[in-house]
């Protein structure tokens, strides 16, 4: 599991209004579908938006558009179970 897992929506070296910006940014570019199961936004059921290189690792990236992904929830899981820090 990431090290890291369950930080990404209070990341430590922005604000939360820098991050809510950047997320609403991903998710507005990938009109809300997962960019690997094809999963649309619908009522309660969510996505995420996801730092490819992890914040960690590359905080220079942090709110690089570019950098992230839209993910749904369990493809978000997966993502971080498989590659642990992306």
């Amino acid at each position: 599991m990431h090290k890291h897992y369950g930080t990404e929506p209070s990341p430590s070296r922005i604000t939360r209004v820098e991050y809510s910006i950047w997320a609403h940014a991903v998710l507005k570019r990938d009109r809300t579908t997962c960019v690997l199961c094809g999963f649309v936004k619908t009522g309660k059921k969510s996505v995420n938006a996801h730092h490819i290189l992890s914040q960690s690792e590359h905080p220079e990236l942090i709110l690089l558009v570019n950098n992230g992904v839209t993910l749904c929830v369990p493809c978000h899981a997966e993502e971080h179970r498989i590659n642990g820090v992306l």
